[in-house]
């Protein structure tokens, strides 16, 4: 993995697949709660992410989700939206992008959106409660140079 420094959402602009950190919890509506940070971010630009990410969460369970459309991530970090983030699912959630990323490089072209390096913000280092020196070695034993760990400017 490599840190950068800027604004997701620029490099969403620019075509790379972005990654937002999330949890899982429904609301009454369906929709998967998308209240604070990157999550919020991106509900407010493309409102569907709340049911797609709710649809996922129902068929699949927790675990890293690809909207295509967007060109979005959902990087579990949480379980329930009011509780910190666990640095075991964000264990879970990297080894899971991770083999999204291997997965990708070696069929390229399959998903025609999925341009690298996939930038995700830090996990869980927000509204999870962690700080960077908890995370960052969790993610250093699993993510390639492929993934681009953004902290704003």
């Amino acid at each position: 993995m490599k840190e950068i420094k800027g604004d997701l959402w620029e490099y969403h602009k620019q075509g790379n697949t972005i990654c937002i950190t999330t949890n899982s919890t429904v609301d009454n509506k369906r929709k998967l709660v998308m209240g604070k940070g990157t999550a919020k971010q991106a509900k407010d630009k493309y409102p569907e992410l709340a049911d797609y990410f709710a649809y996922c969460l129902d068929e699949h369970g927790l675990g890293l989700m690809y909207a295509q459309k967007e060109n979005i991530l959902a990087f579990p970090t949480k379980d329930h939206w009011k509780k910190p983030s666990k640095l075991d699912l964000i264990r879970e959630s990297a080894k899971e992008l991770q083999k999204f990323v291997d997965w990708h490089k070696k069929n390229p072209g399959t998903v025609e959106k999925v341009k690298f390096p996939i930038i995700l913000p830090k996990p869980g280092c927000g509204a999870g409660e962690l700080t960077w020196e908890q995370v960052k070695p969790v993610l250093e034993s699993i993510l390639s140079d492929d993934v681009h760990i953004i902290d704003k400017e």
